[in-house]
């Protein structure tokens, strides 16, 4: 009798368990990320407007580390975020002011730089490539996309 009851309790203690675990359970499907469309003859102006995360960062001159990786994002036509993703996740972030000097360059008004910022700024494809000259070196950014 009791291991009649064991076993009933046991079977009602793994159906509920299971039902539990599959409705909350890991899911193999991955997020779908709505990532708007630019048209490709939009100037770069509009173009670089919106949120872009690093693929890959290459210290081209003076100092700097390829073990960061960049969140960017254009608020408007005059502001930028510049997010710094340090390897064990942390991350600091800056907020700037920035113009266009020519067609496909702005001056980032970082404060805590003498001189501030040039960025030399590409399409390159969907793709976005950002040159950051400052008075401590050269550092070339490819980023994509995110919203």
């Amino acid at each position: 009798m009791c291991i009649k009851r064991f076993a009933s309790n046991f079977g009602r203690i793994a159906a509920v368990a299971f039902l539990f675990f599959n409705s909350v359970g890991c899911s193999t499907q991955a997020e779908q990320i709505d990532v708007p469309t630019v048209a490709s003859d939009a100037p770069l102006s509009v173009f670089i407007l919106g949120d872009w995360h690093s693929t890959e960062v290459q210290v081209e001159s003076g100092y700097g580390t390829t073990d960061f990786q960049y969140k960017i994002l254009f608020e408007t036509e005059s502001v930028v975020k510049f997010i710094v993703i340090y390897p064990e996740g942390d991350t600091e972030g800056y907020t700037f002011t920035y113009n266009f000097i020519t067609q496909d360059s702005i001056y980032v008004d970082n404060k805590h730089l003498a001189g501030g910022e040039t960025w030399y700024l590409e399409k390159r494809g969907e793709d976005l490539v950002v040159r950051r000259e400052t008075s401590i070196g050269t550092t070339k950014i490819v980023l994509e996309r995110i919203k």
